[in-house]
């Protein structure tokens, strides 16, 4: 799509995916640094003729004021109001990571898909201003994943790696409270409550040992026939009919 100049791709997101994107590949200011050309993919703005046209999904965390040189949104759009494409309806939340992210949920002819790559239910001090704004957004999520018939979440650890009470795979036992990645169990808490039909656990942690995939697995599957609910881990390249 991007290598036909008759074409225009429509690009959605928050600030910083935005900015992130137009750094790597300049489609949107037509400038690329030296020092990133080429890191990380050879493609950029000049070999992509299609016109690329940007709107910045803007929520409630205040933005410092852009000049004109850093404003790179063709147009703004309000977190809370959905969009419609069509048959296709798409609503959206803030969900709780260092870096600002977004989950969606969408809906097309009554079957509904949740996706949320990074999210984090801060386990730790009750004082800790993290912890109220990770519930805040754990609520949240709840409320856009109740009923769905399929949920992608982030599950990167359990909660004994997630305090730093184990390791992961050979790695030393470390806390990963405010890494901004949820815990298997706090997944299925979720997932269970809002009734989703099915659930895949995603964000693998990248120290964790494929052969611990059987066990994982084996309780998985021990769940999903406790529960009636469907729960696996995601794996790449899987097509899924709803």
């Amino acid at each position: 799509m991007c290598f036909d100049p008759r074409n225009t791709i429509h690009v959605y997101g928050n600030r910083q995916f935005l900015h992130g994107l137009d750094h790597t590949l300049g489609i949107f200011t037509k400038h690329v640094e030296a020092s990133v050309h080429g890191v990380h993919t050879p493609l950029f703005y000049a070999l992509m003729p299609a016109k690329f046209r940007s709107c910045e999904i803007r929520g409630e965390i205040p933005l410092p004021s852009m000049s004109d040189d850093d404003m790179l949104a063709h147009h703004i759009h309000d977190v809370h109001q959905p969009f419609e494409f069509g048959q296709t309806r798409i609503e959206m939340i803030p969900v709780f990571h260092p870096a600002p992210c977004l989950a969606y949920r969408l809906i097309r002819n009554k079957q509904s898909f949740v996706f949320c790559t990074d999210h984090e239910l801060f386990h730790g001090p009750q004082d800790d201003p993290r912890y109220s704004a990770s519930r805040l957004a754990e609520k949240q999520l709840g409320t856009l994943s109740d009923g769905a018939d399929l949920l992608y979440r982030d599950g990167q650890y359990f909660r004994v790696e997630y305090d730093g009470q184990q390791g992961i795979g050979t790695g030393s036992p470390v806390s990963r409270a405010g890494w901004g990645h949820s815990c298997v169990e706090d997944v299925l808490e979720m997932a269970e409550r809002c009734q989703v039909r099915r659930t895949l656990i995603g964000h693998h942690d990248p120290n964790r040992e494929w052969s611990e995939r059987n066990w994982i697995d084996e309780i998985l599957q021990r769940r999903s026939q406790q529960t009636g609910l469907q729960f696996e881990l995601a794996q790449a390249e899987s097509t899924i009919d709803l």
